[in-house]
């Protein structure tokens, strides 16, 4: 175990292997993980921020120069600050326009695909994170469907040759009855129409919201989404609240429909969607809520493993103590729970047995926020100081 020496007290991490970003009143700094398996000071940003909640920030090295974009959602207009990785010096200032959606941004190859909504209509900006093209395209609802739907960002293919913009067309609450994916080819130009459609059907009950959550490549042409349907007005129970994980084929100017879970297996909300190629596994990570009556809320973490070639469960496991994070690392699942303890598991051996359990001894929590690194769990106690532990 080893203690980072801070002169502040920390707010937030944010942690993309190897690096660690520490949100502070007064500062924003880069640490790197070395080869002591150690965090050394790398650069503090040129701006403060403040960590953007669910817009997770971009955190790219295999850029020359590397970048780490934050949403800054601070003042009036929401803006994307774009930083130097090397010297956190600010590079570019991306305005948007409306509220941001609540949702991580999609990001491949230097580019971005950020939700906004208006009053008037909601739309998928498509940004230069890279360079300087600031809004490349914008994807908006095709005409003859509801103003009132709103657009989710789905899945974002980029690279030199192609770029494939997937969104999702849901209604507003108390008026869904199916989720309608969007395809758009190259950049989009302003009221460019789609060309490919698929609508895909709700499976809860009385289902009056739904929002897409995550997404990941399975292939070039293949990616995996996750959609939660609730009943807002029912108590939160696995009754009320599921998460619909789809695989969606994208050939040429078409999508189609490979594979769909059992949507009971996965009765809350996915909040992760890790590949692991090496045990053709779809590793859903998420919570729910334990209770099945209006009795004491009890949040639960679960860990769901799917075949990646049919969206068959092959193994479901509720955790049933505190957990501080669960993450997919180097073909393991890591769970930290809130009194610092980690336990690990390969996903094959996760399908046969399940997850190692937390210590259960009554342990006070002093974990307030975890994050995963090869190797290194970075771990922050209420009162806002660091350490790092192995596993």
């Amino acid at each position: 175990m080893s203690r980072l020496d801070l002169d502040h007290p920390v707010e937030h991490l944010f942690v993309a292997h190897p690096y660690v970003v520490t949100f502070a009143p007064k500062a924003t700094d880069i640490w790197v993980l070395n080869a002591a398996s150690t965090l050394q000071h790398y650069t503090r940003l040129q701006k403060t921020l403040s960590h953007p909640g669910a817009l997770t920030p971009i955190l790219d090295d295999s850029l020359n120069p590397g970048l780490l974009a934050i949403a800054d959602v601070s003042g009036d207009s929401p803006e994307l600050c774009v930083f130097s990785l090397e010297y956190g010096t600010l590079l570019r200032t991306l305005w948007l326009y409306g509220d941001l959606a609540p949702s991580a941004p999609r990001y491949a190859a230097g580019r971005a695909l950020i939700g906004t909504t208006t009053p008037d209509k909601s739309e998928l900006f498509l940004l230069d994170v890279e360079r300087d093209g600031w809004i490349l395209g914008t994807a908006q609802l095709p005409f003859d469907l509801s103003r009132a739907a709103s657009l989710d960002a789905v899945h974002l293919k980029a690279n030199e040759d192609e770029i494939a913009i997937v969104g999702a067309a849901v209604a507003h609450p108390g008026q869904a009855d199916d989720i309608t994916l969007l395809l758009w080819r190259g950049i989009p130009p302003e009221d460019a129409q789609p060309v490919a459609r698929l609508v895909l059907p709700l499976r809860m009950p009385d289902v009056d919201t739904v929002a897409v959550t995550c997404s990941t490549s399975l292939s070039t042409s293949t990616f995996v989404f996750s959609a939660y349907e609730s009943v807002s007005d029912a108590i939160n129970t696995k009754y009320s609240r599921l998460s619909v994980i789809r695989a969606i084929d994208m050939n040429h100017d078409a999508l189609a429909l490979r594979w769909e879970a059992p949507p009971e297996a996965l009765p809350g909300y996915v909040s992760q969607l890790v590949h692991v190629p090496a045990a053709h596994a779809v590793v859903a990570i998420g919570s729910r809520n334990a209770r099945e009556d209006a009795g004491e809320d009890i949040p639960l973490t679960f860990v769901a493993v799917l075949d990646d070639e049919t969206g068959a469960l092959r193994r479901q496991e509720d955790v049933q103590e505190a957990v501080c994070t669960c993450r997919v690392v180097q073909g393991k699942v890591v769970c930290v729970w809130k009194s610092g303890e980690v336990s690990t598991v390969e996903v094959l051996e996760f399908v046969q047995r399940g997850l190692p359990m937390g210590n259960s001894d009554g342990t006070a929590a002093t974990v307030r926020q975890a994050g995963v690194l090869d190797g290194v769990v970075v771990l922050l106690g209420e009162t806002g100081k660091i350490r790092l532990e192995d596993w």
